[in-house]
């Protein structure tokens, strides 16, 4: 019976490991990308385009959510699993969203962020 409580925590902490240590590894990388991600703006009307604002803000929130997720641990220590879980993977949300605009920006507009 109580191997069934802890089947929640050991997945928990299993995908707290994993999370913790790729963001750790990714944050760096992310914070130089995040630096050079202002350059989005030199073409003529791309500080007015809502498709570069979107790609500018899924870019630079990476790092942020990084930071963010680490404190999935204290979710962690205060037995929500659950939240801690997803309070881990937030980061996702914006190589998702990242990925998806410059898919999109291939397919639709041939590779230009600016329409």
């Amino acid at each position: 019976m109580e191997e069934h409580k802890d089947k929640p925590k050991k997945s928990a902490l299993v995908t707290l490991i994993i999370m913790t240590a790729l963001f750790a590894l990714l944050v760096i990388p992310g914070i130089w990308i995040s630096a050079f991600s202002f350059m989005l703006f030199d073409a003529p009307g791309s500080d007015s385009s809502i498709f570069v604002i979107s790609l500018f803000l899924s870019v630079i929130s990476f790092p942020v959510l990084v930071l963010v997720s680490f404190s999935s641990w204290i979710f962690f220590f205060l037995k929500k699993y659950k939240t801690a879980v997803i309070v881990s993977l937030l980061p996702f949300a914006s190589i998702v969203s990242a990925g998806f605009l410059f898919a999109f920006s291939e397919i639709f507009m041939g590779g230009n962020l600016v329409p």
